[in-house]
Formats: structure tokens, sequence, C-alpha cells
């Protein structure tokens, strides 16, 4: 799944409103522990039964953070994860979340907080992926719910992503959370000095879905 595409036709996805409008901010059911690390067991038939950690991502991570990129089909060095990330931890309207099992990181998300004139605060989800051989046995889902608890502990009761047109199968995989694509759209982009022509580039993924 990839919320980072140029000239391609992309969906927009939104969730909120509806019953969590009004719900103070309590834990995630089934997530333990406090604000910096949660574990969640997956069913025994996903995961063999062992638990599944959620937490705050580190400096060490960046090269597992890279390589589950690459997988998004953004090909970026570790070291430069590395630099991006430490940048990103420090900021407190934005929180980088990694899966992890025995050890490995199996997934990260990334959301951060928005705010336009028109619409007031939000959170967006910057980025989603899970390891290719772990899809599907929920651990997209935990990654999503601790980023909405997340949310909702920020005063923001809606979430928005975007997603490029040709990852059908993360489409399914948001409506199924519940969110509900809004609409559908062109992405823009324009480099503004010499080194940016480069730097649109990278912000195409490769998509083999």
């Amino acid at each position: 799944m990839s919320h980072r595409s140029r000239h391609v036709a992309s969906t927009r996805f939104a969730a909120g409103s509806g019953w969590r409008d009004n719900e103070p901010s309590r834990p995630t059911p089934g997530f333990q522990g406090g604000d910096s690390e949660a574990t969640f067991r997956v069913h025994v038939d996903d995961m063999g039964g062992m638990a599944v950690s959620i937490r705050i991502a580190r400096g060490s991570d960046a090269h597992a953070i890279a390589e589950l990129t690459a997988q998004l089909g953004y090909q970026v060095p570790a070291s430069t994860v590395a630099a991006r990330l430490s940048r990103i931890l420090e900021r407190p309207d934005q929180r980088f979340l990694v899966a992890e099992l025995d050890g490995r990181s199996l997934g990260w998300i990334h959301v951060a907080i928005s705010e336009y004139v028109e619409s007031g605060p939000f959170v967006v989800i910057g980025g989603l992926v899970v390891d290719g051989h772990h899809r599907r046995k929920g651990i997209g889902t935990l990654l999503m719910a601790r980023a909405e608890e997340w949310a909702r502990q920020q005063g923001c009761s809606v979430v928005r992503l975007w997603s490029s047109s040709v990852r059908a199968a993360s489409h399914r995989f948001y409506e199924d959370l519940g969110y509900t694509n809004v609409k559908t759209q062109y992405s823009f982009m324009k480099s503004v000095d010499a080194t940016g022509q480069e730097a649109l580039r990278k912000f195409v993924p490769r998509v083999d879905e």
C-alpha cells in the first residue's frame, strides 16, 4: 500500500464521525502496555499463537524499515531512512510504529496530524506496509487500530489516507476496516529547483499488485 504517487489517479479514504466521535479516548481492545509499546496476541491459526508487538520505532529499526519500504515500491537507502526517521521521531505531531515478532520487524505505519483551513485537524496515514510473507494475518489491522487509537488521543475524530488506484487489494482492506472512498483524484507535483526532477521520481512507487 502507498499514498505517495505522482500523475496517477488515486483514491482518498476517510474514517471518522459515526460511533467514535463522542467516545472518550480509551485503549484499543486487546492492547496491553503504555503509549510506547503495546502487544496483541494474534489468532493461533494466523501466527501460531505468538504475540505481535506494536511499538514506536527506534533508530535501530532503519534497516528493517528500508527493506519493508522496498516492498511498497520505494527504494530508499537505510542511511536515508535513519536520517528521516530521527526527525520524524522528534515530532509530537507524528507517530511511526513498527510491528514486531520475536525481534523481527514485520510491518510499519506512519501517521501524522494535518490541518487545513476548510476541514480542521485530522490524522493522515502516511504509509503502511506489512511484510509479504505475513500478510492477511491481522498485522495490518493491528497497526491501523493503533494508529486510530493515537488519533483519538490527539483529539482527532477523522483518519484519512490516499492509495494509488492500482492497489485494489489495499482498497478492499481499508473498506473492510470501515473506511469510505470519498473521492478519486489526480496527484500533481512540480520541481522547483535543479535537483527536483530526481526527487520527483522517488515519489512514484513501483507497484506489482
